[in-house]
């Protein structure tokens, strides 16, 4: 019979000095953190959205809480996503856009892109684009969907998207 060689690596007293001293710096600056946060409350300088988060937090409402950790998360996986998409298009692929528009739903996030007629280049940076920032969202189960028109088509770009002010690139 085969004896199973052991997996489990053995941690030097030096490495186990790294961790405690990781987890000091990080509990020093997370109390820190809170500190300041604890000031900001008591002397009326925290935001609103501070405020209400630690209000949340205190009333030992688990609903509530994992609600505003999702709406959190929503926001910042949103934003993390149009800049994946933006920097693709604009910075890497120097792509002009006349109009770009987004809908921000719970599971995805869909583009209006309005482009000059015939610009077959702009409408490949598009869908590469999408595909870039779409690999980076699957990983959240969340989705990116382009709808690519022409300047001459005079479509009116969805009242639910919001559009956003570009500059010549």
């Amino acid at each position: 019979m085969l004896k199973e060689k052991s997996t489990t690596k053995k941690i030097s007293y030096k490495e186990e000095d790294v961790l405690h001293d990781d987890y000091d710096k990080w509990f020093t600056c997370f109390i820190s953190h809170l500190k300041s946060d604890q000031i900001q409350l008591s002397s009326g300088l925290a935001s609103p959205e501070k405020k209400e988060f630690y209000e949340i937090v205190m009333s030992n409402n688990i609903e509530k809480m994992i609600n505003t950790i999702d709406k959190e998360k929503h926001r910042l996986l949103t934003e993390t996503v149009i800049l994946t998409y933006i920097n693709e298009l604009i910075n890497e692929r120097k792509t002009a856009i006349c109009n770009l528009a987004f809908d921000s739903k719970s599971t995805g996030l869909k583009i209006w892109a309005v482009i000059n007629d015939d610009d077959e280049l702009a409408e490949r940076n598009l869908i590469l684009s999408e595909a870039k920032a779409n690999y980076y969202a699957q990983k959240y189960n969340y989705h990116l969907s382009t709808t690519i028109v022409e300047k001459s088509d005079n479509f009116e770009i969805p009242s639910q998207y919001k559009q956003m002010k570009i500059g010549k690139f």
